[in-house]
């Protein structure tokens, strides 16, 4: 019985991450974010809001466990993308602390490659999104 349990999660999870794969992540020039999903799109606008939470840095550590336990590399190739953008939007900051919410512009710097954001949110409540990853991160690379 905990087997079949374990099967069934294991299939949940690559399920979801499939979808999150095909339905939230975009790429603006050399930056990769996991936005939020507009359930009011209209056909042939894009669906991907280019908002990106702090909470969401927790993504790349989970994508990377679980492209080493499920033999998925894929996964870790996206979850190294998105932590590129977790510590970008870290290091951008002069107290090092990364904002709770920014939204990217469309176009990106013909400069850097990078698009420019806005912080909706800079508060800090005490999440420490980035840190964990990076521990987690330590595995995934041998």
């Amino acid at each position: 019985m905990i087997i079949i349990m374990i099967i069934i999660i294991i299939i949940a999870d690559v399920e979801s991450v499939e979808g999150m794969k095909a339905n939230l992540i975009e790429v603006i020039g050399s930056v990769t974010l996991l936005g939020e999903m507009n359930a009011a799109h209209k056909v042939g606008v894009s669906p991907i809001i280019p908002e990106m939470d702090h909470l969401l840095c927790f993504v790349p550590g989970m994508l990377a466990l679980g492209s080493i336990e499920l033999d998925r590399p894929e996964d870790l190739e996206l979850a190294k993308e998105l932590l590129s953008t977790c510590y970008m939007l870290y290091a951008d900051q002069e107290a090092g602390i990364g904002p709770e919410k920014v939204r990217f512009e469309k176009n990106p710097s013909s400069d850097t490659g990078k698009p420019s954001y806005h912080i909706l949110s800079g508060a800090y409540y005490l999440r420490p999104g980035l840190r964990p990853n990076l521990f987690e991160w330590s595995p995934a690379h041998g």
